[in-house]
């Protein structure tokens, strides 16, 4: 890991002696990010757990790329919890044994919030917590999975 990380980062900052090869907008933190992240996925070769870091890592910076480079680019809040769970479940294909439960009710959360069509989410009614809501079943579901028995 120590060499993949060396690699990046001397290749970064040699680029940015040379902005005219990579222009300015990559040369960012999102970038190191994203150096970061791979050289915990080559690590995660030896050790299967590196490889949720590291893809979430990959995640957040391709999602930083996105939102400064692509005027499209979704900003919603409902990424974050996307970028989670393909992390989850790209830990789950490492390990096949962690990551799948969380990475299935993330992805689940993500589409949820990210689906342009909620109702009922306009009726105070229905959520008596309110912007309150959604933070508190995240804390609730995080709390049964801290203290759940391991098999």
């Amino acid at each position: 890991m120590p060499g993949v990380l060396l690699i990046g980062l001397g290749s970064y900052f040699l680029l940015q002696a040379f902005p005219q090869l990579a222009g300015n907008q990559l040369l960012t933190w999102p970038s190191i990010l994203l150096i970061i992240g791979l050289a915990l996925l080559f690590q995660s070769k030896y050790d299967g757990f590196l490889s949720f870091p590291g893809a979430l890592l990959i995640g957040l910076a391709i999602h930083y790329h996105g939102l400064q480079l692509i005027s499209f680019w979704p900003s919603h809040l409902g990424m974050y919890p996307l970028i989670i769970s393909m992390s989850f479940l790209f830990l789950y294909t490492r390990t096949r044994h962690q990551g799948l439960i969380p990475g299935i009710l993330l992805f689940l959360l993500a589409l949820f919030m990210l689906s342009p069509w909620k109702p009922y989410l306009q009726n105070p009614a229905f959520l008596p917590f309110g912007d309150y809501f959604w933070p508190i079943v995240l804390i609730v579901i995080g709390f049964i999975m801290l203290y759940q028995k391991k098999k």
